[in-house]
C-alpha cells in the first residue's frame, strides 16, 4: 500500500511527530511505502529533528529518506530552505508554489492528514 501523510503540525509537539515517526517507519519495515509531505510550520521539523540534542532525532534521521517533499512557499516564509537543501530533502510547489496532492493520488498514493486537533492521525 502507497500513503502519503501531510504534515502540518508545528513540530513543538514532539508527541505527534514521534507518533507520525513510527507509523512512518513501521509501515516502511512492513513492505508499505509510506511516505511523508511537510506543510505549514511543519518545513521546520527538518530543522528541529536534525538537532542531535533532540530526542527524536535518531527516528527522524531513520525515516528522513521517506520525506517525500518540502513546501517551498512554506520552507521559504520559515526560512528552512538552506537546510533542506543541505539535507538533501525536495523542495516542491506545485499549487501556486504549494505542494497539490492530486498527482500522487494518480500514482495511486492514499493521502492522509495529521490534523492540528487531533492525537492521531486520521484518513
Amino acid at each position: 500500500m502507497k500513503m502519503l501523510f501531510y504534515a502540518c503540525e508545528d513540530p513543538s509537539d514532539f508527541s505527534k511527530y514521534y507518533k507520525l515517526f513510527k507509523h512512518i517507519k513501521l509501515l516502511n519495515e512492513a513492505e508499505n511505502e509510506a511516505k511523508i509531505i511537510l506543510e505549514c510550520r511543519a518545513v521546520l521539523a527538518p530543522l528541529v529533528f536534525f538537532d542531535l540534542s533532540n530526542p527524536l532525532n535518531s527516528l527522524y534521521m531513520d525515516i528522513r529518506q521517506n520525506i517525500l517533499a518540502v513546501c517551498k512557499t512554506c520552507a521559504t516564509k520559515y526560512n528552512t530552505v538552506e537546510q533542506c537543501k543541505f539535507q538533501k530533502l525536495p523542495i516542491r510547489g506545485l499549487l501556486g508554489s504549494h505542494i497539490a496532492c492530486e498527482s500522487y493520488i494518480r500514482k495511486n498514493y492514499y493521502a492522509m492528514c495529521m490534523f492540528s486537533n487531533s492525537e492521531t492521525i486520521k484518513i
